[in-house]
């Protein structure tokens, strides 16, 4: 009896053995053929990234093929089997490397991309290169086209520390919106552009934001709202690497015919615009809030209101420009100032004198002290004659760190008069630089305009811009003050300068 059933479960078990596995094989063939192909390509893609590149860092060049023509099922290794999105090439970028220590191509064939694509917080020894195609009159073959697809925001957008150059594209239509872009670039990223032709766009050809760096070589940018806007403690070289140094260069950059400015650079960012033509443009160029340019043998011409307007406190220098046909060539307001190769900064007084404002100082005494008080050098007595009568310009520099609780304020005076002011963050145990320039207006006004730093956090401050002075001839005393809100605080001045400008 016990020999017969364990017959008849062997057999048992060995029919469903046989019949299960192939039920089971049944079913995986009877998939779909749009499950086949992802299987497929997940398991191709994996395995040819595998022996093409590490997955966390790589060492030689790895590309990768895009084409309007081309399936995002593909892997995208070869020109036979290109992909079909740009995203679809960041997608594989940002899911298989953290950290790139060879390099990268998105190689883009000819055609028309319908596309907006993003990537970030990738890190890159080289830079990621975007590479489109050109015709022989160096006109690009790639182009992104947004106007028939109202929700894409701009063409590629990289943030978050990219490393990124981008070569013959063409960036069209992104103007359904006045928020829209061409191409965008964000928070630590550096990006340059290499025959990028941009056409337009809704808000800007290139918009560079916090902390970016751009470089522009060639290329054409036009019919935006802004050509190139660079905003927020970015740097910019615009017109790089131009080789013979010209806008008559046949490969130099074009901006024309934006409707708000060619190029914006704003608060608190820097660089060099050099070799380019600005035609057409509503204003040329605008140099804002504290932002400095080096403008440099660029053609300047048909602007609809100014060629250049700089304005809040900004400086730029004005080197060897074409200006032609602008309804108005330069425009300065607002405490801006043009550089020249003659001007420098003359020091009239400077002093390290470590002096110090706290409770034990002052024998607990809150409010508003006088540094004079402790230290008779930290005082500029600033003459009638030759400050207002002569228009002189001067610098004042005020270097210290807090101490201790609650919040401490440092002030300017002249006379009884505030000239400007900041106050810390509170309890906060940072240095500081305090920096204020003053300018003679006329016989009787002028004008101040300052900036501090405490720590990392910079802060553009104009608490008193138009000051009254008594009599061109009567000396006024320039007096640095502090106040403390908390007897356990402290306000301590490392050095006080005051520079003439030339």
């Amino acid at each position: 009896m016990q020999r017969r059933n364990f017959i008849i479960n062997f057999i048992v078990w060995f029919l469903s053995f046989a019949f299960g596995y192939k039920v089971g094989n049944a079913e995986r063939l009877d998939k779909s053929s749009d499950e086949k192909d992802k299987w497929s390509y997940s398991e191709n893609i994996n395995e040819q990234l595998a022996v093409k590149a590490n997955k966390v860092d790589i060492a030689t060049v790895l590309t990768i093929y895009v084409s309007t023509m081309g399936n995002d099922k593909n892997d995208g290794l070869s020109q036979s089997a290109p992909l079909q999105t740009v995203q679809k090439a960041f997608d594989i970028i940002k899911n298989n490397y953290s950290v790139i220590d060879g390099k990268i191509i998105v190689d883009l064939a000819a055609g028309e991309y319908e596309q907006s694509a993003s990537i970030s917080n990738v890190m890159s020894k080289n830079r990621i290169e975007i590479i489109g195609k050109r015709d022989a009159n160096g006109i690009p073959t790639v182009k992104f086209d947004g106007g028939k697809k109202e929700s894409l925001p701009y063409a590629l957008s990289f943030s978050d520390y990219m490393s990124v150059t981008i070569k013959d594209i063409k960036v069209q239509n992104y103007a359904n919106s006045l928020g829209r872009s061409g191409i965008v670039a964000q928070t630590y990223t550096s990006l340059w552009t290499k025959n990028i032709h941009v056409e337009n766009c809704g808000f800007a050809g290139i918009n560079m934001d916090i902390f970016t760096r751009l470089y522009v070589e060639g290329g054409i940018i036009e019919n935006c709202r802004i050509g190139i806007r660079i905003y927020s403690n970015s740097v910019c070289t615009i017109g790089y690497n131009n080789p013979t140094q010209s806008y008559k260069d046949p490969n130099h950059t074009i901006i024309k015919n934006c409707t708000e400015s060619g190029v914006l650079l704003y608060n608190m960012s820097t660089g060099h615009l050099d070799y380019s033509e600005l035609d057409g443009n509503r204003v040329g160029l605008t140099i804002q809030n504290s932002s400095r340019l080096h403008v440099m043998k660029n053609r300047i011409i048909n602007s609809k209101v100014v060629g250049v307007n700089v304005t809040a406190s900004s400086t730029w220098y004005n080197d060897d420009n074409l200006y032609e046909n602008n309804v108005k060539d330069i425009k300065q307001v607002a405490f801006s100032t043009e550089l020249s190769q003659s001007e420098d900064y003359t020091p009239i007084l400077k002093v390290h004198p470590t002096t110090i404002i706290d409770r034990v100082t002052h024998k607990g005494v809150l409010g508003e002290v006088s540094f004079n008080t402790i230290n008779k050098n930290l005082i500029h007595d600033l003459k009638g004659d030759s400050f207002v009568k002569k228009g002189q310009k001067l610098r004042v520099t005020i270097n210290g760190f807090f101490q201790g609780d609650g919040t401490k304020t440092v002030r300017l005076r002249l006379g009884n008069n505030l000239i400007t002011s900041f106050t810390s963050v509170n309890d906060s145990n940072k240095n500081f630089v305090f920096e204020t320039d003053l300018y003679a207006v006329d016989d009787i006004y002028l004008k101040a305009i300052g900036k501090w730093t405490e720590g990392n956090v910079v802060a553009f401050n104009t608490l008193y811009s138009n000051l009254k002075t008594s009599s061109r001839t009567k000396k006024q005393t320039l007096t640095v003050t502090g106040e403390l809100l908390n007897k356990k605080g402290s306000i301590v001045i490392e050095s006080f300068e005051v520079r003439e400008i030339a």
